[in-house]
């Protein structure tokens, strides 16, 4: 720990962080119990091993890149409820990217590495949503704007039209914005992958749908892309320079970053395309062919989208509820949906949902027109390219 800011460019933590999410999703998804007992024993460790560090110290360490240790020290609180893991995971939380990003800033990201940030904002977000019982509600209220803010300024400042960001993983400043171009290393995989996590926990909070936008934007247009069909090599970065080239990982032999990430890419085209709250309100958030059947809710989509300009839902089981469409901020012409035939008016706008609040029956038929329109998109800060 002492020498952990020479370390030559290794990342312990970084590599803890995702041998620790892996058995967790073991048990979560598998119910593995070998798993689950492996996960806590290495969180335990993790906590045993800075918690003598002043923490001075401790935020020393956290300036260099260590995954989503937050993160997921967060989630074996919420599979035992010890507030150890809590207080603990506030202790893997790198207290500089908080307080730098309490005022929205265009600037505070300047040339800093871009995946090591990432990470920390979602676990900054992940506590605020977990930590309801701690006596200053201002700490957790930081921690949400600290999360908020860096997700607007990667958006809408640093993202490029396939939803990708950063160069030579790095966030670039406004003078240097022509590396876009110039520098052939450019959106990491990573980055987008952990963008995607960030915006469903930013959208659990508001439901706003400009998450779930710039979700599909970086799933159809960069996650899609970051693996070979044929070889099933994994892409690094992906280049914007015209007449440039994708570089794949060699199988079992390139093990960048991006391979490791490049495994769970795949798993986020059905991940978010319905959420819900309770059982009052489901969400279409994604124009995915997929399939939902819990105790709740049932339909099934059918849909060819992006390659074609609508989607189908039908619905399997009858009840009572909302349900919310989103209506895509591209999507400025003549949006519409009609249920078994007949036209709803929804006055939806572009960037919003479509609310339909109605006893839903077996059989009916929800038809969503997504009429499209080509755009120019500038480069950000670079506008000569598009």
């Amino acid at each position: 720990i002492s020498g952990y800011n020479s370390n030559r460019g290794n990342v312990p933590f970084y590599v803890m962080h995702k041998i620790m999410a892996g058995l967790r999703d073991a048990y979560i998804y598998s119910g593995n119990a070998t798993a689950k007992k492996c996960f806590i024993k290495i969180c335990d460790w993790s906590v045993n091993l800075v918690s003598k560090l002043p923490e001075a110290t401790m935020q020393s360490v956290l300036d260099t890149e260590h995954g989503g240790m937050n993160e997921v020290i967060l989630d074996a609180y919420q599979l035992t409820g010890d507030t150890k893991y809590l207080t603990a995971a506030k202790k893997y939380s790198h207290k500089t990217m908080i307080t730098g990003f309490q005022t929205y800033s265009t600037t505070f990201l300047d040339n800093r590495h871009a995946n090591t940030l990432v990470p920390k904002y979602i676990g900054f977000e992940r506590i605020a949503q977990e930590d309801g019982v701690t006596a200053d509600k201002s700490v957790m209220a930081q921690y949400r704007k600290a999360a908020q803010n860096f997700w607007t300024d990667v958006t809408e400042n640093r993202t490029l039209a396939l939803g990708g960001n950063s160069v030579d993983e790095h966030f670039l400043s406004v003078s240097n914005c022509s590396n876009y171009i110039n520098n052939t290393n450019g959106p990491e995989s990573c980055n987008s992958n952990n963008m995607l996590k960030l915006s469903e926990d930013l959208f659990a909070d508001s439901h706003d749908a400009k998450y779930a936008d710039f979700y599909e934007k970086a799933m159809l247009n960069h996650i899609l892309s970051t693996q070979d069909p044929t070889t099933g090599g994994y892409v690094y970065f992906t280049s914007l320079r015209p007449q440039h080239y994708r570089v794949y990982s060699q199988v079992n032999q390139g093990m960048w970053c991006c391979v490791g990430t490049g495994m769970e890419n795949h798993s986020k085209y059905g991940e978010f395309v319905y959420t819900h709250v309770g059982s009052d309100s489901l969400f279409v958030n994604l124009f995915v062919a997929s399939t939902l059947n819990n105790s709740k809710f049932g339909l099934e989509q059918q849909t060819k989208f992006p390659y074609e300009q609508q989607t189908v839902l039908n619905i399997t089981k009858s009840g009572k509820y909302v349900m919310a469409i989103r209506h895509p901020e591209w999507c400025t012409g003549d949006f519409n949906i009609s249920i078994n035939g007949v036209m709803v008016n929804v006055g939806s706008k572009p960037g919003t949902f479509a609310y339909i609040n109605r006893s839903w029956n077996t059989g009916d038929v929800i038809t969503v027109s997504l009429p499209m329109q080509l755009q120019l998109i500038p480069c950000p800060n670079y506008s000569n390219y598009v």
